[in-house]
């Protein structure tokens, strides 16, 4: 049988050792897996993402595409196009997909060009067969984990006072560096396409894209010298986009025989999304019906103008659909509402948008064309009014920025000495409101180290409240605030953030996702954990005034806790169905591996959970336990699976964590089940049956702690022994 492309097939990718095949997610027009290539040290060197589509549009080279193979091909991103699998053999027949030849003739390997559009590493033909799917193409780019613009809106949100989430306006600073982005790629799209080999000699051809939507702009986290504290948006997905010109016979209004004619002579297909459909494209509006147009004008670069604006305007207004579409209407709204309707927000009635900004996306929105401006009179309007309007963030925080504040920061520090006092206070706060989260992406460490040490907080309202797919921001909190209490001078300030951040956790945690749910179940334990006495210290303190008193939250930890392993069943039960929430996150991901993996994971955070329960409640002069003690599951702690093996729990495929199972428990080759996997691993309650408590202890000696998977089994087992005997 075939692999199943993109999980398990790795061709195409450069010489190496590759592991991967991750899942990333699935769309109309393929899907995509992540690889990560990997040294002799087992560090990761590279990563790739392969897209996999099957695709019926005609392999054979249009003719205004002839000349981007053999671009292509001194670019090095012919990955095995020819039924040979050489570079540079394929035929004019065989190898155009559109994606491919209009993604890399916009890439520039060599880096000396400014990158406004999604590289592509390479394509090739897939190992599927033509059928009614289509030719199968893969194609090869880089992982951008800041996710997709639409990602960054869903998810630009904050806690207020009492816990919950608010969504927060993005910043008007974002929002010009956005336009900026977006401007200098259609710029520079237009004129890749007029000075390409094969170009029209009238010089009049633009590039459509038809389909732009927050969804198909990805963010690049890695941090340049524009607009450092912010991701870069980059154009992506050039599946629907076409080379045309005013008066190419093909870019016209489909009639009811278009779907007769030849392939050659069809017109453009003009399929976009729900609310991006610009008023000069054809839209059809039943399955009877004729398409239609809002006005009679030709597909341009004005296209690719209205639906930036409209772009803008959703990100302005925190929604998918600004409004609809039908240019039917002859008494329906063909102008944009943005003037007459600026964005506002109940939670924040102080803030709004720029008129020069609202101007702009209004005017990019304009129903006739002709009265739209020009990418390149776009992007001179950005230039004239954005650094009225940004605060200085396309300079806050690149090197010579940096190198200029710390001049005037020694300075200030020469005349006012006091100024450095609570230094460490500050840089906690600034952690706690997420201000220092963009220093992770700076590809110099040391120019963030110096940002930091300025000491200086983001002017307000310039915050982008922005985390990567993969991050836990509640966890990530509470380990910043862990860090934090070796400082004397930072105790007060951070207990009281502790207190507030427990609180939000608390009243949040009902309302919370699967993932948001674990993040924050696995932070409150962490605040527990710094609760917990120092055995270095023992001084008695009970002659302060309002001495601390511990454990005043295990309670409800607990049944936090309790909530948490109810809702995860596969804990415990290798045969519970997933909830909603894990298989529309984890999707296609082979259910028995996510089943383990979301079970281990939700095993060891009850695991912990115990551990700092019972030490939180246990006296260390006495060794007794609390009168106030309040066991968590005494039973499921007993007959849990223990933690699994470190070679287990670190397998980054499915089929290096099978290959861990046969080889340590000695199973043959064949498919192994989930319950059987699960009866392999030995609980506490099995253990007793064959070692006495005193052997058990033997067996279980080595490092007992966090450090590893293996260590964590041995402190489990002895934290239960002590607890029990």
């Amino acid at each position: 049988m075939a692999d199943k492309p993109g999980k398990h097939d790795n061709s195409g990718l450069p010489d190496g050792t590759w592991m991967g095949g991750q899942y990333l997610g699935q769309g109309g027009d393929g899907t995509l897996h992540y690889w990560v290539k990997i040294d002799e040290d087992q560090k990761i060197v590279d990563r790739m993402v392969i897209k996999d589509i099957q695709s019926r549009e005609d392999t054979q080279e249009p003719p205004a595409y002839r000349g981007i193979y053999e671009d292509l091909v001194r670019k090095g991103l012919d990955f095995g196009v020819a039924a040979s699998g050489k570079a540079g053999e394929a035929q004019p027949d065989e190898r155009f997909f559109r994606e491919a030849y209009l993604q890399g003739l916009f890439t520039d390997p060599s880096g000396s060009s400014p990158v406004y559009t999604v590289p592509l590493r390479g394509y090739k033909k897939g190992h599927l067969p033509d059928d009614e799917k289509g030719t199968h193409w893969r194609v090869y780019m880089d992982l951008f984990h800041a996710g997709d613009l639409w990602n960054l809106v869903h998810h630009h949100t904050s806690v207020d006072d009492r816990g919950y989430t608010v969504d927060v306006p993005l910043p008007e600073a974002f929002i010009w560096w956005f336009f900026t982005c977006i401007a200098n790629a259609l710029v520079q799209m237009d004129n890749c396409i007029k000075t390409r080999n094969n170009a029209r000699p009238e010089g009049d051809e633009v590039l459509v894209m038809i389909d732009m939507k927050p969804q198909n702009i990805l963010l690049d986290a890695i941090r340049g010298n524009e607009y450092p504290i912010y991701p870069k948006p980059l154009m992506s997905d050039f599946g629907s986009a076409h080379i045309t010109y005013k008066t190419d016979p093909k870019n016209v209004c489909p009639d009811e025989d278009s779907a007769d004619k030849d392939p050659a002579d069809k017109p453009i297909n003009q399929i976009a999304t729900v609310g991006y459909w610009a008023p000069e494209m054809s839209k059809w509006y039943g399955m009877q019906d004729i398409p239609q147009q809002g006005i009679k004008e030709p597909l341009h670069s004005w296209t690719n103008i209205w639906q930036a604006g409209r772009m803008i305007e959703a990100l302005m207004r925190r929604k998918k659909i600004v409004q609809d579409d039908d240019w039917r209407d002859k008494y329906g709204q063909n102008e944009s509402l943005i003037k007459q309707y600026p964005p506002q927000d109940p939670w924040f009635p102080e803030f709004k948008y720029s008129n020069e900004l609202i101007e702009i996306v209004w005017r990019c929105q304009r129903f006739d064309p002709k009265l739209r401006p020009s990418p390149t009179e776009l992007l001179a309007y950005i230039k004239q009014h954005a650094p009225n309007h940004t605060h200085g963030m396309e300079r806050w925080a690149n090197a010579d920025w940096i190198a200029e504040q710390e001049v005037i920061h020694e300075s200030m520090l020469d005349t006012n000495p006091e100024k450095a006092e609570g230094f460490s206070a500050r840089m906690q706060a600034r952690a706690l409101a997420g201000q220092l989260l963009f220093l992770n992406e700076f590809p110099d460490q040391d120019l963030a180290e110096r940002y930091a040490n300025l000491d200086m907080d983001l002017p307000e309202g310039c915050l982008l409240a922005y985390h990567e797919i993969t991050a836990l921001p509640k966890t990530t909190t509470a380990i910043t605030c862990a860090l934090g209490l070796g400082n004397n001078s930072n105790t007060s300030f951070l207990r009281r953030a502790i207190s507030a951040k427990r609180q939000r956790l608390i009243e949040g945690f009902p309302k919370t996702s699967c993932l948001e749910e674990w993040d924050s179940l696995h932070a409150m334990w962490l605040y527990e954990m710094m609760e917990l006495p120092d055995p270095s210290d023992m001084t008695n303190d009970d002659w302060k005034l309002g001495p601390r008193t511990r454990g005043l939250n295990l309670p409800i930890v607990l049944k936090m806790t309790r909530r948490f392993y109810q809702s995860h069943p596969e804990a415990t039960d290798p045969s519970a169905a997933l909830s909603n929430d894990s298989l529309a996150r984890y999707g296609t991901v082979s259910l028995a591996w996510m089943t383990w993996l979301i079970g281990e994971t939700a095993r060891r955070t009850v695991f912990l959970a115990h551990i700092v329960n019972y030490f939180a409640s246990k006296d260390l002069e006495t060794g007794e336990a609390s009168p106030y003690y309040e066991p968590l599951n005494d039973e499921m702690i007993w007959n849990m699976p223990l933690p699994c093996s470190s070679a287990a729990w670190e397998a980054k495929t499915e089929q290096e964590w099978l290959g861990v199972v046969h080889f340590q428990h000695q199973v043959d080759d064949q498919a192994v089940s989930l319950s059987s996997i699960f009866a392999l691993e030995p609980t506490i309650k099995s253990l007793l049956t064959k070692l006495r408590p005193e052997q058990l202890r033997l067996e279980y000696a080595g490092n007992l702690g966090l450090d590893n998977s293996d260590s964590l089994r041995n402190l489990v087992v002895h934290c239960a022994l002590a607890e029990k005997f």
